[in-house]
């Protein structure tokens, strides 16, 4: 049976494997019903955000800073991205593009 996780249970984990460099803490939480994603299937999605969190800590100097910018908000739902910059670099090391509704978790990377 997959454990229920509430949206900042998820959210809190997610920054956390990302800033840690350890995708592996978050997969569980990925696994839960209230979360989905924009992949044909969430070990796909895992497989490719473990892939995207490896690449960020090879191309990152010093650790991570998660920062959130919302493009729209509802009153059903909230959309923005969550990117993580490091000290050095000007542009994002990860952005994952974020739907949250009251129920649900929608995931989804950026490649670039």
């Amino acid at each position: 049976m997959i454990e229920k996780f509430t949206i900042d249970q998820i959210k809190s984990e997610l920054i956390n494997s990302c800033i840690t460099f350890k995708p592996k803490s978050f997969k569980p939480y990925l696994m839960a019903d209230n979360v989905s994603v924009d992949f044909p299937t969430k070990k796909r999605f895992y497989k490719f955000f473990k892939r995207m969190v490896k690449c960020a800590k090879h191309n990152s100097k010093g650790q991570l800073i998660p920062i959130m910018k919302f493009t729209e908000s509802k009153i059903e739902q909230k959309e923005y991205s969550l990117s993580f910059y490091d000290a050095y670099h000007k542009y994002s090391r990860l952005t994952l593009p974020i739907i949250e509704t009251e129920e649900v978790l929608h995931l989804d990377i950026n490649p670039f």
